[in-house]
């Protein structure tokens, strides 16, 4: 009998606001990618669009499946006040948010296609 390892569940998060559907799937790509590398597996990448409730969605995830994080391309995609919806990821269920490309003059910590 074949025993396989078990990934631990990361959750992604987009913002797609005026974002093309191209540079949408390379986003995603990238999230999926980082996943992979790192050991991960990702499950569903939500994407948010002003008022369609995709946040208050992965907090529901979030409570429901546990995951040890949550995966976004940067900061920015947390919207106008990151800090706060970090804080109310790790308060819902300590998931830690981890931004795998650059944020706000912050290095990239990941480079799709390329595994440590």
């Amino acid at each position: 009998m074949s025993v396989f390892p078990v990934r631990p569940l990361v959750l992604g998060f987009v913002r797609v606001d005026g974002v093309s559907g191209r540079l949408e799937t390379a986003l995603t790509g990238q999230l999926a990618s980082w996943a992979q590398c790192e050991g991960y597996l990702l499950g569903v990448t939500y994407r948010e669009l002003q008022g369609n409730g995709a946040f208050e969605s992965l907090l529901e995830a979030i409570t429901r499946h546990d995951p040890v994080g949550v995966v976004v391309p940067s900061f920015e995609h947390l919207g106008p006040a990151p800090e706060a919806r970090v804080a109310t990821i790790r308060e819902c269920g300590g998931a830690i948010v981890h931004a795998v490309g650059p944020t706000s003059g912050r290095r990239s910590v990941h480079k799709q296609g390329e595994c440590r």
